[in-house]
């Protein structure tokens, strides 16, 4: 798919080769392994094709949610893709997916651990479910005559009685989202994490309630991490399942993943994260690295 859309190589390919996936993150997991496989797949055929610099530093996670959306059927976002292409160690990435316009913000965690736990509850977003939300989002953006990038509360508050119950809460998701991401992004260059904490557990109960997209075992896990003295946990990715990401002090890390281990109704895995860089090409070396673990 990606050679067939004329960006990584504009002639027909005549000749095939053979390659190895390795791949250290979980699939179904919400963290992003399809757009992970998609970017690597692209800067390894673009090295093998054509190695010059790109022309546009859009033109890679485009093209990757290009993919996703005609072959694998999913109607995502741009978010993955640029992450996974765009990521710079020791930052997070503060996305505009309107005009695509990036900025790092320095992530500065000298005691602070970034704990994703996965639920080992398996979505599949071909579901209909992502598709059904997505679509509730276009409809209330055409009552309102904006998009949801545009609106305010007050907006969605004015045009209630044309939205349906459930137009308005996922709209309402929506926009409050928006808004906690840019206050995130001056808590974190504040290094506030309590503040940081607080929006994060905000975005978990209105994805629970008014997006409808938690389950009782991220619920869960997300109660016991702030029981365990979390500055805040959230799930991530699209939901119904997968992970949640929760801050946490190194120090309160023990207790916390071991009331996990005693309490939690299913069997969770536990991956420690730091900001990282996006896609790069490695050696040999790097790949055994990686099956190590």
């Amino acid at each position: 798919p990606l050679c067939d859309s004329g960006v990584l190589h504009p002639g027909p390919i005549r000749s095939g080769f053979n390659a190895v996936v390795v791949s250290s993150v979980p699939p179904g997991a919400g963290l992003s392994s399809s757009a992970a496989l998609e970017v690597a797949t692209f800067s390894f055929l673009r090295a093998l094709l054509e190695p010059e610099q790109l022309d546009d530093e859009h033109q890679a996670p485009l093209c990757c949610q290009k993919a996703e959306h005609e072959f694998a059927g999913v109607p995502c976002g741009i978010m993955d893709q640029m992450a996974a292409f765009w990521s710079k160690p020791g930052h997070a990435l503060l996305l505009d997916c309107r005009s695509l316009y990036m900025e790092h913000v320095p992530l500065n965690l000298p005691s602070v651990v970034i704990l994703v736990t996965d639920s080992q509850v398996k979505h599949a977003l071909t579901g209909g479910e992502y598709a059904q939300r997505r679509g509730n989002c276009q409809a209330a953006s055409t009552i309102l005559g904006k998009s949801l990038r545009d609106a305010s509360l007050e907006d969605l508050h004015n045009h209630r009685e044309q939205l349906t119950s459930e137009q308005y809460r996922r709209a309402r998701h929506v926009v409050s989202e928006i808004q906690r991401t840019a206050q995130a992004a001056e808590l974190l260059r504040d290094g506030d994490f309590w503040g940081l904490g607080e929006l994060m557990n905000a975005s978990h109960t209105s994805l629970r309630e008014d997006f409808e997209v938690s389950c009782p075992e991220l619920d869960q896990l997300v109660e016991l991490s702030l029981d365990s003295g979390a500055y805040g946990s959230r799930l991530t990715g699209a939901g119904f399942g997968g992970c949640t990401v929760t801050l946490v002090e190194e120090r309160d890390l023990p207790a916390l993943m071991d009331s996990v281990e005693k309490n939690y109704k299913g069997q969770a895995r536990f991956y420690i994260c730091k900001p990282s860089g996006g896609a790069s090409y490695g050696s040999m070396e790097s790949l055994a690295k990686v099956m190590d673990k």
